[in-house]
């Protein structure tokens, strides 16, 4: 969204509760933006949704349902962390605000790496005073 702060999208977000949660197929996803798959087809959550964390995925959780454990980012935050959570839901505002050099990156795991890179570059200071 260009012209719109952070601050302002995440306000307008928590007002009109365009967010979600619910358990995704693919458990490695910690969140998805929007409600379209790369093809276009729908992911399957309401269109009123801005973005959807999983319930089963590393936003909650620090294991997968196997018990390996979840880790997010370059940082590898634990996963069900304050951090890791801040982490995951900063990527998909990244998705949501024009950011320079952000990247669509549904199935694309150079691309996801890389925005998350821009992550960390420019938000770990945040991420990490959080306790």
């Amino acid at each position: 969204m260009a012209g719109v702060s952070g601050s302002s999208l995440i306000q307008a977000q928590l007002q009109a509760n365009s967010f979600g949660h619910g358990v995704f197929n693919i458990l490695a996803d910690a969140a998805v933006s929007g409600n379209l798959n790369a093809d276009r087809s729908s992911i399957g959550v309401p269109i009123s949704y801005a973005f959807t964390v999983n319930d089963q995925g590393a936003f909650f959780n620090a294991t997968d349902i196997l018990g390996r454990h979840f880790s997010y980012g370059p940082r590898n935050y634990q996963g069900g962390t304050l951090k890791a959570q801040a982490a995951i839901l900063l990527h998909e505002y990244g998705h949501q605000l024009t950011i320079t050099g952000f990247q669509h990156d549904v199935g694309v795991p150079k691309a996801q790496n890389a925005n998350n890179d821009l992550i960390d570059k420019n938000c770990r200071q945040l991420i990490e005073g959080l306790q």
